[in-house]
């Protein structure tokens, strides 16, 4: 059987996904620390795959120049995303003192894609 292979791009994480990860607490820091870990190593890989995109379209290239550019584009891209990693985690502390769930479906089975990946806290 012959091998396939996956090569996964920066663009796979602004799709919604048929996997579904469900994070359940009884503590609202560790649901925001856990929530907060996975919005940062998703926007730290997305940073990783687009400057490993830039350096292969680089590579193609041949010239220095162009590629210095890459590089000073791919440091204003991974400022604005640590930006937005702070604008995020700002948002993301003022919703849980907000404590604001209510758009969350009474059953497990009516959750929709636009709910994934899901970090609630039990009590």
């Amino acid at each position: 059987m012959p091998e396939r292979t996956f090569f996964l791009e920066s663009e796979d994480f602004r799709i919604a996904s048929n996997m579904k990860t469900v994070f359940i607490s009884a503590s609202p820091v560790l649901v925001n620390e856990v929530n907060k870990y996975y919005e940062n190593l998703k926007e730290a890989l997305i940073a990783y795959l687009k400057k490993k995109e830039a350096k292969k379209s680089a590579d193609q290239m041949e010239t220095t120049k162009e590629s210095e550019e890459i590089d000073e584009q791919i440091v204003a891209q991974q400022k604005e995303l640590l930006k937005v990693i702070q604008i995020q985690t700002e948002d993301i502390e003022e919703e849980l003192a907000r404590n604001t769930d209510t758009d969350l479906p009474d059953a497990f089975e009516d959750l929709r894609p636009r709910h994934f990946p899901l970090f609630i806290t039990i009590k």
